[in-house]
């Protein structure tokens, strides 16, 4: 029994998949798919899928050939020609269905038809990173450790025979303890992506809720592209986050989707500083580099020369530039297409994509821009 219960598990899964496959455009960015917090786990709402299966007769006939009727009448159902309209698709709404975010991204590679990569493999590279999880008696002020200093400041009042309960709990400087620094090799990723984003105040909410939707997709099918091209050598993929106006800064994953700013945009500032990045990561072995940029397209006139020199330093150092322009058609990306007509016509290195950002259907336009940088590159 054990087994037939799988078996229809597995026809339902592959069903469920069928319709996905089909259908995710529809659901990506929409309000009937949720990621968990921890961005392992989908739950899609799905129509019903109904699978084939035999009824016994509730009827009254009474054997085969038995019962009314003439040689080619419909058993069941309605007469051909009945109806008003299409035919039932089988599907009524109120499934609800689980997947991983590698068993999403499996199908969309699949349905993308994306090519397989053969990315510079690391190997035995190792980079070294600091971490904080041992104590010190000694240290600077700014690595002080709060509790395990008023905690040893207790020990001490209770020993000596000082404490007094309600009195405040004045630590003394033998007291002080302090995080202590330990560096580990740890193996260097396989690859690093750059984000880069435009945050000026024209790059509005829901542009960046566009950008951040088509940001977790990307990252979950270059993931299992990695792991699909590199197998048990695979390392993970290393992010860093850019934003610029008339400025740059790298900045955390949640800052890069919730700060906004007033002012100018200066594109080549945040080419220059993607260009640091760079260089410091390929002084520590990195191979595999890709930039992904997304901006409304604004840009000062007399900044777009000095983006196009900073660009071309970026495209000859990394594996893929992707640029995004949301919903605006702004002149820059005229201007990178007239000075990169080579890598655009040839489909190498750098791939442009302007996602509207009042399609309705933005869940495939999300999906076709990933389409047409991953398709591309090296």
């Amino acid at each position: 029994m054990a087994s037939r219960i799988d078996a229809d598990n597995q026809r339902y899964k592959q069903k469920v998949k069928q319709l996905l496959k089909k259908k995710l455009g529809r659901y990506i960015g929409s309000e009937k798919m949720r990621i968990s917090k921890n961005g392992k786990r989908v739950s899609i709402d799905i129509p019903v899928i109904h699978m084939p299966h035999f009824e016994y007769d509730r009827g009254s006939i009474g054997g085969v050939s038995a019962g009314d009727g003439e040689e080619g009448d419909l058993l069941f159902g309605d007469q051909p020609g009945d109806g008003s309209g299409a035919g039932d698709s089988g599907f009524e709404e109120g499934d609800n269905v689980d997947f991983s975010c590698e068993e999403l991204a499996d199908l969309l590679i699949e349905d993308l038809r994306l090519p397989k990569l053969k990315p510079t493999d690391s190997g035995d590279i190792t980079e070294k990173r600091v971490r904080y999880d041992s104590i010190s008696r000694t240290g600077p002020q700014s690595l002080r450790h709060p509790r395990r200093t008023l905690k040893q400041a207790l020990k001490r009042s209770i020993a000596t025979g000082t404490y007094q309960p309600g009195d405040p709990l004045i630590p003394s400087r033998e007291d002080f303890r302090y995080r202590a620094p330990a560096i580990e090799n740890i193996p260097l990723a396989s690859a690093l992506i750059i984000d880069l984003m435009d945050v000026s105040g024209s790059m509005d909410d829901e542009k960046k809720k566009i950008v951040k939707t088509e940001v977790f997709w990307r990252d979950r099918i270059l993931e299992r592209l990695y792991q699909q091209a590199l197998g048990q050598n695979y390392q993970g993929i290393k992010r860093r986050y850019v934003v610029h106006t008339a400025d740059a800064k790298e900045v955390s994953e949640y800052d890069f989707f919730h700060l906004g700013d007033s002012g100018g945009t200066k594109i080549s500032a945040g080419y220059e500083k993607v260009q640091e990045i760079i260089a410091e990561e390929q002084k520590a072995g990195m191979q595999n580099i890709y930039l992904f940029h997304y901006t409304d397209g604004e840009n000062l006139d007399s900044d777009q020369m000095a983006s196009v020199k900073s660009l071309q330093g970026i495209i000859a150092e990394t594996n893929l530039v992707g640029y995004t322009q949301v919903g605006s058609d702004h002149q820059f990306l005229d201007v990178l297409r007239f000075n990169f007509k080579e890598a655009f016509n040839h489909g190498d290195l750098v791939a442009s994509v302007i996602l509207p950002d009042k399609d309705p259907a933005v869940g495939e336009q999300i999906l076709n821009s990933i389409k047409t940088k991953l398709q591309q590159g090296r």
